[in-house]
């Protein structure tokens, strides 16, 4: 009771109000009663009007509305609260203002305040936006929850196939929503492709929505029944065919067919004539330089079977259509059991370099007997010389041998090293390298910001967070050659901070489009940035519906944290961010997203003092709609 004297200070007696029980818990949907009683300790006949103060107002009742008492009288009046059962009415504590104003003085007022308090009720819907699907091997059904109970609850979303032939699962298994919010959720349903056939294959699956956590008390949610959506699919064949009598005989026709055909080809290849079989590649065929300089010696092993070699010289100069004419060759027989042999040389160039039965670009050097194994070509000219070898039997050949290949040095270039390459070249080599170094040097990217989160401020507005990367991210690498240490390509950071967001893209039909989360999240490990480069700038980009724009102006290089205003009250806003270095931008960070908080209703007023009294209390801080209403 907010009595706080008889009388006002000019002499006028204020009435009396006291409630029998101040405290009390009033469930949506019914009615819960209490007593407030209302005295006249004035000296005058009074007429009191009852009115109700602060949020709860539009569900709390006054009877009688008005009371005439008697000096020194009293009368009870009875006090109704009747919360209803929607989601507008969020569970927690009320304060109401019971008041009674004199007729007679309307300066003249007593309020008193109880508190009521409204405990949660679980109530759900779920909708779904289609649920029969023609498909091959996948289809998505969008599942709505709409949470219609009074608190922020969890709920669990399960996806199965009674049968056991379906793969069906939710791309969110829980969400979370608060009094009056909904929500689409994904269910992916797979199934095995079916190759052919004739008829389509029905199937059916379940989609189960149940509460199971009241975020608001941190309790489990028990004995709630579970909303079940029931979807179903009928799969067509990959090749759909429509075959009467005859397409059936027609069919079977042709597999006998192709039966037989088997069977004749197998008795054809058993029963052909005999020919002759051509002898194997010579293996093991390399090419090495002599002492002198200007000398190249073939070794090979001997192919079983074969009665002599025929070596081939790759090259431009080559005759490309070389005469079976032999070249004069002197055989030398050796202790070993080998032999050389001796043949004017040739121009040579680089051949294919697998076995095969055509040598483009290639004329015979020399054809040697059976038992050689050791052929050494003389006064060979300075370049890259090649050969190839077949082994002969008869009047057949092998396949050519892989070309075997070897460096001669041109005597009159300078070689200090002794590595058979000039120094003139080495020295343009290294050039080049250099070169190509400081080109990829100057192609590599500086890293993206790392630990990237955004925090809602206020209604209207968003804190980005984020860290320069002293090590390369996770999915990158230092660039080759770097003086970072070896251990910092090896240790990785995220991108993103733990509490990352992504939301889900919602989608109609059958099929599941790709939805893009930034240009540049984390990906394969061929990537590569550099975490010392200075960073000159950073960009943040705002998600605008299907594209991206730039957040102007934008953060100062030493920025880590960077606030965004002008945005609307309870939206999700989604972000991406990169680095700027002093040639190139770094890849984009994945995305980051955050929902601004709720726009706080203006308190209801308070009543002006009278005189010097204290004011009237204002209600509970907090914002309650009220059919429609904004209190």
């Amino acid at each position: 009771m907010n009595n706080d004297a008889f009388d006002d200070p000019d002499g006028q007696s204020r009435p009396l109000v006291s409630i029998s029980d101040p405290h009390m818990q009033a469930e949506p949907g019914q009615d819960t009663v209490s007593m407030a009683q209302v005295r006249n300790p004035s000296a005058i006949v009074e007429t009191y009007q009852m009115r109700v103060l602060g949020p709860a107002a539009a569900w709390v009742d006054l009877s009688p509305p008005f009371v005439s008492l008697f000096p020194g009288d009293a009368e009870d009046v009875t006090i109704t609260m009747q919360p209803p059962m929607s989601s507008r009415i969020v569970a927690g504590r009320y304060v109401v203002g019971v008041q009674a104003v004199s007729e007679v003085r309307p300066e003249v007022s007593t309020t008193a305040e109880l508190t009521v308090e409204v405990p949660p009720f679980y109530r759900f819907r779920c909708y779904v936006s289609q649920s029969t699907f023609t498909v091959r091997t996948k289809a998505t059904m969008l599942v709505q929850v709409v949470n219609e109970g009074n608190s922020t609850v969890t709920y669990s979303i399960r996806a199965e196939d009674p049968e056991g032939y379906l793969n069906v699962q939710p791309t969110k298994p829980t969400v979370t929503l608060a009094p009056g919010q909904s929500q689409w959720v994904e269910v992916v349903v797979k199934v095995a492709p079916k190759i052919i056939g004739s008829d389509f294959v029905t199937r059916s699956f379940m989609v189960t929505v149940l509460p199971v956590h009241d975020d608001d008390l941190n309790l489990p949610i028990l004995d709630v029944d579970a909303e079940v959506s029931s979807g179903g699919i009928a799969q067509k064949p990959l090749i759909r065919l429509r075959l009467g009598v005859l397409g059936r005989l027609i069919i079977l026709l042709t597999i006998l067919g192709l039966i037989a055909g088997f069977f004749i080809s197998r008795w054809l290849a058993n029963n052909r004539p005999p020919a002759d079989q051509s002898p194997p590649v010579p293996v093991n065929f390399a090419a090495d330089l002599g002492s002198s300089g200007s000398d190249v010696i073939l070794n090979w092993s001997a192919a079983p079977g074969a009665t002599g070699y025929t070596i081939y010289a790759v090259g431009s100069t080559g005759d490309p259509n070389p005469t079976p004419t032999p070249v004069p060759t002197i055989i030398v027989q050796f202790p070993g059991g080998g032999a050389v042999g001796q043949a004017a040389p040739i121009v040579r160039r680089s051949g294919d370099d697998l076995d095969g039965p055509v040598c483009d670009g290639c004329s015979a050097v020399a054809q040697v007997v059976a038992g050689t194994t050791r052929y050494v070509v003389e006064n060979v000219p300075p370049g890259e010389a090649c050969y190839r070898i077949a082994a002969t039997l008869g009047q057949s050949q092998s396949l050519f041998s892989a070309p075997a290949c070897t460096i001669v040095p041109d005597p009159s270039l300078r070689d200090d090293d002794g590595n058979g390459i000039p120094d003139e070249q080495e020295q343009a080599e290294a050039e080049a390298e250099a070169a190509a170094a400081a080109a990829a040097a100057a192609e590599i990217r500086p890293c993206p910001p790392v630990q990237l989160s955004v925090r809602p401020v206020s209604p209207t507005s968003v804190a980005v967070l984020w860290r320069k990367a002293t090590d390369p991210p996770e999915g990158f690498r230092v660039p080759e050659g770097s003086e970072l240490p070896d251990v910092r390509a090896l240790k990785t950071v995220p991108l993103l901070g733990p509490k990352e967001s992504k939301p889900v893209l919602l989608r109609g039909g059958g099929g599941k489009g790709g939805g893009s989360s930034g240009s540049g999240g984390s990906g394969g490990g061929g990537r590569v940035c550099d975490p010392e480069q200075e960073i000159s700038a950073w960009t943040i980009q705002r998600r605008l519906f299907t594209g991206w724009t730039n957040v102007t102006p934008g953060p100062a290089p030493t920025d880590t944290a960077f606030e965004i205003t002008g945005l609307e009250p309870s939206t999700q806003y989604c972000f991406r961010m990169r680095s700027t270095g002093p040639q190139r931008t770094s890849r984009f960070t994945p995305r980051v997203c955050a929902t601004t908080d709720a726009q706080p209703l203006p308190a209801m007023p308070a009543p002006a003092p009278v005189g010097g009294s204290d004011p009237v209390p204002t209600s509970a801080p907090g914002t309650i709609i009220i059919d429609d209403l904004t209190m």
